[in-house]
């Protein structure tokens, strides 16, 4: 017998093992001892999705940018340290929380927007309270990350170009919601 309720939708068309999930299950996480971070577990099938996503956007960034995972930590570590004069550094609090669907919407050519949006949980569940998403994706997903960073970079390189300083894209670096830009 398979359960079914709210969060569940009974479809007899699918085999036994298959459940569709009307949303992901929000959750708090320690961020620090005093802070909580709101998470969310989505299904499954939607996580292996999104992370497999997520690995491709790092790939194709680091292919454009030259910043791998790896490279990115120590670059900043780097930056910091002998530039600390001509950067600044910046660190966005509940980040995943203001990248709205329209904004990537707007930002992504529409076939990868697609490709993000076919994974992405529209739902929350708080306790038995289901909630409409304007955010994209939630930390748990498998491509928050790679998608904040790719939208705060591009974001970043906009501003240099905006403010007048094209030569100083080398200034730029992005890890998720760790910005440095040139001061």
């Amino acid at each position: 017998a398979r359960v079914t309720d709210d969060l569940y939708e009974d479809r007899s068309s699918y085999d036994s093992w298959i459940r569709l999930v009307n949303g992901n299950v929000s959750f708090e996480v320690n961020k620090t001892f005093k802070i909580k971070r709101l998470a969310a577990k989505g299904p499954l099938i939607n996580a292996a999705y999104t992370r497999g996503v997520g690995l491709e956007i790092e790939r194709r960034f680091a292919r454009f940018t030259g910043l791998s995972k790896e490279k990115t930590v120590a670059l900043h570590r780097e930056l910091v340290v002998t530039l600390a004069d001509w950067i600044a550094t910046i660190d966005l609090s509940m980040a995943s929380d203001t990248i709205s669907y329209y904004l990537v919407k707007l930002m992504l050519p529409s076939d990868w927007f697609q490709i993000l949006n076919i994974g992405r949980e529209k739902f929350t569940y708080f306790g038995d309270k289901r909630v409409l998403l304007e955010k994209f994706s939630a930390m748990g997903n498998g491509y928050t990350f790679e998608l904040e960073t790719l939208i705060f970079y591009s974001l970043a390189l906009a501003y240099i170009k905006v403010a007048g300083y094209p030569k100083h894209y080398e200034f730029v670096s992005v890890f998720g919601d760790d910005i440095i830009i040139p001061s």
